[in-house]
């Protein structure tokens, strides 16, 4: 049985990866569904697609192979995988916006337009609703 917990945690392991990779095109489609359908759609879509379907299962078979191996669930594991997919997808989105013109050249400043990662990675370009939540998982990650 312990066999099937590495397995699965391996496998978990590679599947979050993945998705946290995938980031960038998950707010390009994020973009894309919320100018043809609305933002209600497209924040819909994302939850469905990426914390269900995608990071979620991910973390889900993560969690339980490690439940299967060590009899606990890692809530620890699970809240530092969720800050880290929102502090990703938040430079992810900052990145984006800056590089193919989401944002409007005159709202750029030169530090912006010349070092694009490195002021993405700042929170201070992050949309305020990213930083609450890797934040409040953040908190969640060392209090639990």
């Amino acid at each position: 049985m312990t066999i099937l917990g590495w397995i699965l945690m391996v496998v978990g392991s590679f599947w979050c990866l993945g998705r946290i990779q995938n980031q960038g095109e998950m707010y390009r489609s994020f973009v894309r569904v919320s100018s043809e359908k609305g933002i209600f759609f497209g924040i819909q879509k994302y939850i469905t697609t990426e914390l269900i379907f995608g990071f979620g299962m991910g973390t889900f078979l993560l969690s339980l192979g490690y439940f299967i191996v060590y009899d606990f669930i890692p809530f620890k594991l699970i809240f530092g995988l969720l800050t880290s997919l929102f502090y990703i997808f938040s430079c992810k989105v900052s990145y984006i916006n800056i590089k193919e013109g989401l944002i409007p050249r005159t709202k750029i400043t030169p530090i912006q337009r010349t070092y694009p990662i490195l002021s993405s990675m700042i929170p201070l370009g992050h949309p305020i609703f990213l930083v609450f939540l890797y934040g409040f998982f953040g908190v969640l990650t060392f209090n639990v």
